[in-house]
């Protein structure tokens, strides 16, 4: 059976508008602009009819909220599962930690659906890197991951990632 994996990155934080507040994740919720972002990506995995099966998010609070909005657009109850293995690092030697997360969990949802991982940048990048050969991820290389971008990895074309930038 073919799965596909949906990756976003988080709605838009007010850590990203104001630096100062990057750091205390407290204080990093959504902002305005991003709730709306994870609401209008909740609704299009509604309008076309997405079935999810899981939803993956790291436990930060701009990925939780996301997380919350977009569950909160789908007619069905899907499970949500928060993962620190998920969590934005700072330095690249940590992503690891994606790779275990996504040995042991994602690769196991996805045996009984599509799944949404909401996460971070550099925690996408990293799951990019593992998911196909370094040449293949050249579609996302050197492009920015938007707020709430969706990019999709088919378990049937494991060479590609395709993106969908929903918000545009």
């Amino acid at each position: 059976m073919s799965s596909k994996l949906y990756m976003i990155r988080h709605g838009e934080a007010v850590g990203n508008i104001d630096a100062a507040i990057l750091k205390d994740d407290r204080k990093n919720f959504l902002s305005k602009f991003g709730a709306l972002q994870a609401q209008l990506t909740g609704q299009w995995f509604e309008k076309h009819k997405i079935d999810l099966t899981a939803i993956v998010s790291s436990e930060l609070c701009r990925a939780r909220h996301t997380a919350s909005a977009i569950r909160n657009q789908l007619t069905n109850e899907v499970p949500w599962y928060i993962d620190p293995a998920f969590n934005e690092f700072a330095d690249w030697e940590e992503r690891y930690k994606v790779e275990v997360g996504f040995k042991t969990l994602i690769l196991d949802l996805l045996t009984s659906g599509d799944v949404l991982l909401i996460s971070h940048y550099y925690t996408m990048r990293a799951v990019f890197d593992h998911l196909v050969e370094p040449d293949c991820v050249a579609s996302c290389d050197g492009k920015k991951i938007n707020f709430c971008q969706i990019f999709v990895w088919d378990t049937s074309d494991p060479a590609r990632i395709i993106s969908l930038d929903v918000m545009r």
